[in-house]
């Protein structure tokens, strides 16, 4: 699709270009304007300012082949980050692709780092059966086996060295924006389910105090209600007791005088 937009845009930019030079065509002075006789120059001034070359052979004169000039360049500009960043792109590897490359690289560095350490305890007891268990020391056979025990060593250390740079170099910037955004996404539910919680929190105070309300109205009326429970008593009380009559009260009265 690029290719394609570059071929027009170069065949319509020629044109323009010519049409925009063909006053100058007929100058027998100017050099520059005798060029744009043949449609294949303008083609080339126009190639050249697209790919950001500009050898400078030729030169537009008026003012529309320069602003043609120019808008050619721009556009020049950014096709050409779009086919770098599409090249780019095409050239990457996938994340499956990225999966498996990295799962073979490991297995073969462990392939390789358990073949180094049996490379190490090889030479080392090497070292020891021609130093110890031998009746006669061989100085060379022994430094021998040192020379490759210290390889052994250093190819170790290289497959160790690899591992962590395949460790560090596994988790691309894709994977890191990904793990980025799960983590806003998880602090964002924890954040809701906070504030869900508070409202919770803050309904069930307020139905408490409404609770507390009800059972402090609830034992004033109880206690209303004692207190007329015992007024009610006192005044049953005082009508169930005997009157006495007045006639005994009279016959009294003649024994009090005497």
């Amino acid at each position: 699709m690029l290719m394609v937009f570059t071929a027009s845009l170069w065949v319509i930019a020629g044109w323009i270009l010519r049409l925009c030079e063909r006053h100058h065509v007929g100058d027998p002075i100017n050099i520059h304007a005798q060029k744009h006789q043949n449609y294949l120059n303008s083609l080339w001034l126009i190639a050249i300012t697209f790919l950001s070359v500009g050898y400078g052979d030729i030169v537009p004169n008026t003012y529309c082949g320069r602003a043609m000039a120019v808008v050619t360049g721009v556009l020049g500009t950014c096709t050409s980050s779009m086919v770098v960043a599409v090249i780019a792109r095409k050239l990457e590897l996938s994340r499956a692709e990225k999966h498996v490359h990295n799962f073979m690289m490991d297995t073969q560095l462990t392939k390789q780092l358990k073949h180094s350490a049996a490379n190490v305890l090889r030479e080392t007891w090497l070292i020891y059966k021609n130093r110890r268990l031998v009746d006669k020391i061989d100085p060379a056979k022994i430094r021998m086996h040192q020379r490759k025990f210290l390889v052994a060593i250093y190819a170790l250390r290289k497959v160790k060295r690899d591992q962590r740079k395949l460790a560090e170099n596994s988790v691309s910037l894709g994977d890191v924006a990904k793990t980025t955004s799960n983590t806003y996404e998880l602090i964002h539910d924890i954040h809701s389910t906070q504030e869900g919680l508070s409202l919770r929190m803050t309904a069930v105070e307020h139905q408490l105090s409404d609770i507390s309300r009800e059972l402090s109205s609830l034992a004033d009326l109880l206690r209303l209600n004692a207190k007329r429970g015992s007024t009610d008593l006192s005044i049953t009380a005082l009508s169930d007791e005997p009157v006495q009559p007045v006639d005994n009260l009279r016959r009294r009265r003649p024994a009090l005088d005497v």
